[in-house]
């Protein structure tokens, strides 16, 4: 079973009016440092919204500079959730300085959290348009393309970004995920290989598992087991691995190897469902059907709504009473 193991014209002239000149005495220098911490390491969402309204409301020179405002106003209402407003905000920026791709890319993001990929794609390709270098515009929408179901768009969108930055990781495994969904395993194998080979070690662990995973779809399972094995000598707290490679000796047929991997993915995260839905099948194989019936009842819990738990639990119940 598959794992997902898986984030500025119209013409100055006509703005001129909004424009006002303020003497440098009655700028306040906390204002430009909230509203220019647009990553949000130093101020809350409230006081960056708060700093860039004064910014704005105080008056630029630079139609660059108050877009530059607006985009990062825009920035801090979509971290507080506030969409509507952080588009509008975007919006007024491409009105200042409509060249920027910046601005283009960031309300692309927010129409893409209302659910509306078409506007989303619009402008990330309006963004790839006025910047062809702009990696991260080609990195939402190849994601954008993905859930919209254009997988060969998406693949195209990552492949660019390899282009453009060979170690450029998250175009590695989503070009992957999107292979895996036309079934291509090769590619997927190859995707991953590259990234482990180019030493991409912020997701390395889960670099080998998911092309273990692959390599399990193909049923080459001791390449797949020396994947996970792999992955969790290099990340052995790593619950997603263990509780896969769990899989991949059930599999085998070793079941006490499966649920020792099983009980050490339950231990490092016992909020994940799944392993507790294998472990009890396991059981199940091993005629614990208590086992079995604790295990699975904890994975409805945990996932109310997979019909795979309630199934399960029909069946050992059904095998209880019958004995």
């Amino acid at each position: 079973m598959s794992e997902r193991i898986v984030r500025l014209v119209a013409s100055s002239v006509a703005f001129a009016s909004l424009i006002v000149v303020v003497p440098a005495h009655a700028q306040q220098p906390e204002y430009a440092a909230q509203c220019n911490d647009w990553q949000g390491r130093h101020f809350s969402p409230q006081a960056r919204i708060d700093g860039c309204t004064a910014a704005i409301g105080a008056g630029k020179h630079n139609l660059k500079d108050l877009a530059s405002a607006y985009i990062n106003r825009g920035l801090a209402w979509r971290a507080k959730g506030d969409l509507d407003r952080a588009i509008a905000d975007y919006t007024a920026a491409i009105r200042f300085a409509p060249t920027d791709a910046v601005a283009y890319s960031n309300r692309g993001l927010a129409w893409r959290d209302k659910g509306d990929l078409d506007r989303a794609i619009a402008d990330y390709s309006e963004a790839i348009r006025l910047d062809p270098k702009y990696v991260n515009a080609y990195y939402n929408r190849g994601i954008a393309y993905q859930h919209n179901g254009d997988l060969d768009g998406a693949i195209a969108d990552y492949t660019e970004m390899v282009r453009l930055d060979p170690n450029e990781v998250r175009a590695y495994f989503n070009r992957a995920f999107a292979w895996r969904a036309k079934g291509d395993l090769d590619h997927v194998i190859a995707d991953y290989t590259e990234a482990i080979q180019r030493g991409l070690d912020a997701n390395i662990g889960a670099a080998y598992t998911n092309r273990g995973l692959a390599y399990t779809a193909k049923g080459d399972l001791d390449r797949a087991m020396a994947d996970y094995n792999e992955a969790i000598r290099l990340e052995p707290e790593f619950a997603s691995a263990h509780y896969i490679r769990g899989n991949a000796w059930a599999a085998k047929g070793d079941l006490d190897r499966a649920i020792a991997d099983y009980d050490q993915a339950i231990r490092l995260d016992p909020k994940k469902a799944r392993p507790y839905y294998f472990r009890g099948l396991t059981w199940v194989r091993k005629s614990d059907l208590q086992k079995a019936l604790a295990d699975l009842t904890r994975f409805s819990e945990l996932a109310p709504d997979d019909s795979d738990g309630r199934e399960a639990i029909a069946f050992v119940k059904k095998a209880l009473n019958a004995r």
